[in-house]
């Protein structure tokens, strides 16, 4: 699924304009997976799931979706534009919404939002490449208990003391969640990216998790 996302319109003055980026989506919903770039689309038959802008309210102009652009409190501009993902087969349906500000021209930022049509979600990866600047690689990456020597007392500790394992049910049982999930969705999310990062040598990679991959004071949570 490439989505050009471009030309949607600038930040007032520096005439700053969004790149090309191209995202790419893994799911998975009751076991099965969805990968973006592997399912053919509905839409058109060709490869790939389709991803277009989405604009609201606004009229076309030269064929170009406009996003919304707001002033922050700071002074700065903020674009967002939204993003239309055409269902996929496990019925998994997503929307996505890109931001860019003035004052960082070179950062975006993707939100994954789920339809309400959509399955429920046991995971989402998103993968995302900006133009030639570099490949954002994403996963949640849940703990392996091993951070502090003894995953058997870790395991334990969460299991008794996180709202984590508490609240969240799994499927397809609706089971409580348990250590052993997260720990063997923290081994998929690991070997993914580990992959993803050897194919991609030579090449900028942005590793961005919801938890912190390591204790460095580089990995910032």
């Amino acid at each position: 699924m490439d989505a050009e996302v471009g030309h949607f319109g600038d930040f007032g003055e520096g005439g700053i304009h969004l790149p090309r980026i191209f995202v790419a989506v893994l799911l998975g919903v009751y076991g099965r997976r969805g990968f973006s770039e592997l399912e053919q689309s509905r839409l058109d038959g060709l490869a790939g799931k389709r991803i277009w802008a989405h604009g609201s309210g606004s009229s076309l102009t030269n064929n170009l979706v406009p996003g919304q652009l707001r002033k922050r409190g700071d002074g700065q501009e903020e674009l967002q534009v939204a993003l239309r993902v055409e269902k996929f087969e496990n019925g998994a349906h997503l929307r996505l919404v890109v931001l860019q500000r003035s004052d960082r021209p070179h950062e975006m930022q993707l939100s994954v939002f789920r339809e309400p049509d959509s399955s429920p979600l046991e995971y989402c990866i998103l993968t995302a490449t900006m133009g030639n600047m570099a490949t954002f690689l994403g996963a949640t990456l849940w703990t392996d208990f091993a951070l502090n020597g003894n995953p058997v007392v870790s395991e334990v500790t969460a299991q008794t003391g996180m709202n984590n394992y508490r609240r969240i049910r799994t499927l397809p049982n609706y089971g409580r969640l348990r250590p052993s999930d997260t720990r063997w969705l923290h081994m998929r999310s690991r070997q993914w990216l580990e992959g993803q990062v050897f194919g991609l040598k030579g090449q900028k990679v942005v590793v961005v998790t919801h938890h912190a991959p390591s204790r460095s004071p580089g990995a910032r949570p």
